[in-house]
């Protein structure tokens, strides 16, 4: 059995060409997309592929103790995300091409609760940090750093509640 793109640089690769775009090359892609592609390619030629190569690269196992273990490719799942982020927004601004319901991405709604609420309270401690750096200074400081909750248009609504209620029993 031949597995192409093991690792993931080729769609890395791929989807980095694409996010980098000048603004013509944008418009002409959302162009392309939004008038030759009917729903149903618009979902299985462009999002589900990414989806299938996300959960690839999202690598989640569980072991005979029922240890669950997650390990996010570092280069191929933040640059996915974010092609998936932006035919999101091309699908909501052209009225909805397709359904918000088909970006959820069920491995990342699979991982552990208690994990996506650490990446949630890290992505919180970040944004208050710069918060009260950017308060006292005249700079403008981005966040850096690839946080899966950043993106709940991939979470299912029932992890996003999941996630709401293990905030509030925390905090």
């Amino acid at each position: 059995k031949v597995i192409f793109d093991r690792n993931g640089d080729c769609i890395a690769l791929l989807c980095d060409i694409i996010l980098g775009l000048p603004f013509e090359g944008y418009k002409a892609v959302v162009s392309w997309a939004t008038s030759l592609y009917t729903p149903e390619l618009y979902l299985s030629m462009l999002i589900r592929p990414l989806l299938v190569q996300l959960e690839k690269s999202a690598n989640i196992n569980v072991d005979e103790d029922g240890v669950i273990h997650e390990q996010l490719s570092r280069k191929a799942v933040p640059v996915i995300v974010s092609l998936l982020k932006w035919l999101y927004t091309v699908s909501e601004g052209a009225g909805g091409i397709v359904g918000p319901e088909v970006f959820y991405s069920e491995g990342l709604s699979n991982i552990d609760i208690e994990t996506l609420y650490g990446d949630l309270a890290r992505m919180k401690e970040q944004r208050l940090t710069i918060d009260k750096m950017t308060q006292f200074s005249n700079q403008h400081l981005s966040s850096s750093g690839f946080f899966l909750c950043a993106h709940s248009f991939l979470l299912s609504p029932t992890t996003k509640h999941n996630l709401l209620q293990i905030e509030s029993q925390i905090e």
